[in-house]
């Protein structure tokens, strides 16, 4: 193989890894630019488990993809993912950690995260929220 060569297809690798380290920009932007999954309007009093679920299956496509992804390198990977998770009222993600019982690979947690961080959008709560949250992953 020629240096060209092996140069291109190193840096197709290295974009390629970079694509799936890193959220889309595009995307992010498009994800803050929705409205949130419920009560577009004023506040709801409390946060339910049941509208934190249907914004997580709403946005959560980035987790479902990212998985998939992980699933190529490792077809044993399953498990629940605990989460410890802040909003603010408007609904947008503060912090996110993952939680002490998670029992899977730490660096996909890790990167679920991120991710969780990055797109997940929740409905407007007055006086934001924070507890936890957990993600189940098993194989199709």
């Amino acid at each position: 193989m020629s240096p060209k060569i092996m140069l291109a297809a190193v840096s197709l690798v290295l974009l390629q890894a970079c694509a799936t380290t890193f959220p889309d920009p595009e995307k992010i932007a498009a994800v803050r630019a929705m409205k949130p999954c419920e009560s577009y309007g004023s506040p709801s009093k409390e946060m339910t488990e049941e509208a934190v679920r249907d914004c997580v299956e709403k946005y959560g496509f980035a987790i479902q993809r990212e998985y998939q992804s992980w699933l190529r390198g490792d077809s044993n990977l399953k498990g629940s993912l605990i989460l410890n998770i802040e909003a603010n009222e408007q609904g947008e993600i503060l912090s996110v950690s993952v939680g002490d019982k998670t029992d899977i690979s730490l660096d996909f947690a890790k990167r679920i995260a991120v991710l969780f961080h990055t797109y997940v959008v929740l409905p407007p709560s007055l006086g934001g929220w924070k507890d936890r949250y957990t993600l189940n992953f098993f194989p199709e």
